[in-house]
């Protein structure tokens, strides 16, 4: 069997029982309990056997018509080629061979692992399962949803396709991993947080100047991102993301990581301005007006930002003075 699809045992445990559970448990009912008892009945048999092949017949056409991530996976990856290191193994689609060749993908994959790693005080068991796809597309249709990555926590593997800042988004699947060890991923605005900040490599710097510069285009309010469905809103997804990132590295700069974790492990969607407060000594709101003053303003962003994300400090002024016009005519 290829690598690649021998990396996903186990998702095809759960799978294989979800398609046999139903035939299983007719056949316990109609022939193991009936023959244990005394009162088994060979013409039961042919009653019962075509319910019994009728609901594993609906099982196979439900997986069929909407088939589990493991299957559109495997779809996808069984061809793909596969490389190995000393704490990652790179799976990937044969026409990426150059492209993974030159950027040296799979050293990349290594050194930042270390790294992320690092930040959490701990590292993955075993060896790190990785995915690497052609387009956002293509994880797309395997995740059902529209993403550039994903981690898959029943096998330590991740999921990503290969654009220009592809480390980042490794990086953050990588913490997504890590974070499952510290507690429940909800809601959205602490693993989302972790992940951004971990992706970033807690450079805040970086992290504060893209919250600033995403909510001067999309306000978004960071009491209502405890809510899931407002963080995972696709209107405000990118803002989200990166103004949760902001706010976690200051929770973990100013209160320590320890602290932090303390709050991750705890905190759920019911609890979570409770265990905010018992982990912090503040109130979430209180928190958030210490974060706000700290951030920094347009005009003192730094040179090295602009050539990160590859936009000039002009044009991001020219699109804020026409947004504003645009709404002032709105208003009128």
């Amino acid at each position: 069997m290829p690598r690649p699809l021998l990396d996903l045992w186990r998702l095809w445990v759960p799978l294989t029982l979800v398609l046999l559970a139903p035939l299983l448990a007719l056949v316990l009912a109609i022939v193991v309990i009936p023959v244990a008892l005394g009162v088994f009945k060979p013409v039961a048999l042919g009653v019962f056997a075509p319910v019994a092949l009728g609901v594993f017949a609906l099982s196979v056409v439900g997986c069929w018509r909407t088939p589990p991530l493991c299957i559109r996976l495997v779809a996808r990856a069984w061809s793909f080629a596969s490389t190995s290191g000393a704490s990652v193994r790179l799976h990937y689609a044969r026409e990426l061979r150059p492209e993974v060749e030159q950027r040296r993908v799979l050293e990349t994959c290594e050194q930042d692992l270390v790294e992320v790693a690092s930040l959490f005080g701990f590292s993955l068991r075993g060896r790190l399962v990785v995915y690497l796809f052609a387009s956002r597309e293509d994880v797309s249709h395997i995740c059902g949803r529209n993403c550039h990555g994903a981690a898959l926590m029943e096998t330590g593997a991740v999921l990503i396709s290969l654009p220009e800042k592809w480390p980042e988004l490794f990086r953050h699947e990588v913490a997504h991993l890590l974070s499952r060890r510290l507690g429940r991923l909800e809601p959205a605005l602490k693993s989302e947080g972790l992940a951004v900040w971990a992706a970033a490599l807690g450079e805040q710097s970086y992290l504060d100047q893209w919250a600033v510069l995403v909510h001067l285009f999309e306000k978004a309010s960071l009491l209502a991102m405890v809510d899931d469905l407002y963080f995972r809103d696709l209107a405000r997804e990118t803002p989200c993301y990166q103004i949760a990132g902001s706010f976690t590295g200051y929770l973990i700069r100013r209160y320590g990581w320890q602290a932090y974790v303390q709050f991750y492990r705890r905190a759920g969607r019911k609890n979570f301005h409770k265990a905010f407060e018992r982990a912090f000594g503040v109130t979430f709101a209180e928190a958030e007006g210490c974060w706000r003053l700290g951030l920094p303003t347009l005009e003192s962003f730094s040179p090295e930002f602009f050539s990160k994300i590859g936009i000039d400090r002009e044009t991001i002024v020219r699109c804020l003075t026409k947004k504003g016009q645009k709404k002032s005519a709105m208003l009128q």
